[in-house]
């Protein structure tokens, strides 16, 4: 109950965030990027009617999620439900990037603390609502706003998407990033804990191989397919839904002491 509880208010943040900014006219965005994985559903999404056998997902029983995805004047939109749902993500996702991967980042990080704390911590114990507010804090005010830019700045320098320049993103993403990013989360926690600097250095000698190795046994793969399939814009998003389940060992990984 006290998850449900929790990931409802995460959810409810989402929701106040989106909705009054989102139109259900989904952006641009999808015809500019209609022959990658995500937009290739605008010609057939789950539930719907017809479909082009020509589009990459064959048309799963034809157009749009719970019915009738039409495409007008480059602008795809998508039926009720989830399709909407979608629609209003990225609309705001073009109008407003940064604080929307910053929200984005916040769910994910909310979500993945939870899970930590329920399930691989101290039975019976409660929420420590203070480790929450610490990682959900890094997902919005770090991991969000500095995804935007240093993904944005990645696909700028390499745009391809053949295989050369994807395996030299994951290589920049692991080899070179991976470190500061592990560096930035561990000061970050320790700084909102009231550490000293001697401390922040401790944990980060303590902890960084540790972090960096179990991130090159996760993210290379995920990373494949985000730079060989995924759009720029939705980059974020998919890292995210991945990185609940690593967020989970993050949290871990933060509150492990020596």
């Amino acid at each position: 109950m006290r998850v449900a509880l929790a990931l409802v208010a995460s959810l409810a943040v989402t929701e106040a965030y989106f909705k009054p900014l989102a139109p259900r006219q989904a952006p641009k965005l999808f015809s500019q990027a209609k022959s990658s994985v995500v937009p290739a559903l605008s010609h057939g999404g789950i539930g719907g009617n017809g479909g082009n056998n020509d589009d990459l997902w064959g048309g799963w029983n034809g157009g749009g999620w719970n019915g009738g995805g039409n495409e007008e004047e480059g602008n795809v939109h998508y039926g009720g439900g989830l399709g909407m749902l979608w629609d209003k993500y990225n609309e705001v996702l073009e109008s407003s990037p940064l604080p929307t991967k910053a929200v984005t980042s916040l769910v994910g990080f909310t979500i993945g603390d939870l899970l930590a704390q329920n399930f691989l911590g101290e039975k019976g114990a409660p929420l420590d609502v203070k480790r929450l507010l610490r990682l959900a804090s890094f997902g919005l005010a770090v991991h969000g706003p500095v995804g935007h830019f240093f993904y944005g700045a990645l696909d700028e320098k390499l745009p391809k998407k053949d295989a050369a320049t994807v395996a030299m993103k994951v290589l920049i993403d692991q080899v070179l990033w991976a470190p500061i990013f592990t560096v930035i989360f561990f000061a970050w926690i320790e700084l909102l804990q009231g550490s000293g600097l001697q401390k922040i250095k401790a944990k980060i000698n303590q902890d960084l191989v540790r972090g960096v190795t179990a991130s090159w046994k996760v993210w290379p793969l995920v990373h494949v397919i985000n730079f060989r399939f995924i759009p720029s814009q939705q980059r974020l998003l998919y890292i995210n839904t991945i990185q609940i389940g690593y967020n989970v060992f993050l949290s871990m990984l933060a509150s492990r002491t020596g």
